[in-house]
């Protein structure tokens, strides 16, 4: 089955926003090119902060989603797929679910930035949490009361 095109129910002078049906499934939605524009200068200036930071990074190849095409790639933090939001009103829990979806076996770590504000990573709090296990801010690995190791309070 090809991929069937629908107009979106508002249609605004210079916007561009189609739905498609994929499957039978809403799968995606073509956004304006001024939109599309901003997520690649997103993009590019998540990969200049990573890369300013010491973690050398590149705009990924955007042909479609998945473990293969994160929206940033960065060899030095090769178990992270990075999902570059630059948006100002974030539906976080689909961004979350989508960088989820792409990640494969990959930490899904969601970079957002606002106009005029910083950028932020969302991640789920299961892999924080397990990433700070593994991190110097814990002092000294427990056992709580099911077993499972935890931290010390400090």
């Amino acid at each position: 089955m090809g991929i069937v095109w629908f107009s979106a129910a508002r249609k605004t002078p210079g916007n561009s926003e189609r739905r498609c049906l994929h499957r039978g499934q809403l799968a995606c939605l073509t956004m304006s090119k001024r939109s599309r524009d901003k997520g690649k200068r997103g993009e590019r200036q998540l990969a200049a902060l990573l890369t300013a930071e010491g973690f050398p990074a590149s705009r990924g190849v955007q042909y479609h989603g998945g473990t293969d095409s994160p929206d940033v790639r960065c060899p030095g933090l090769p178990g992270i797929h990075w999902e570059a939001k630059r948006t100002e009103r974030l539906r976080l829990y689909e961004a979350v679910e989508q960088a989820g979806h792409d990640a494969g076996d990959k930490l899904p770590v969601v970079a957002h930035k606002a106009n005029h504000r910083e950028w932020l990573a969302v991640l789920p709090l299961s892999d924080l949490l397990a990433i700070l296990r593994a991190s110097d801010y814990c002092l000294t690995p427990s056992s709580n009361s099911e077993g499972s190791n935890a931290c010390e309070a400090r």
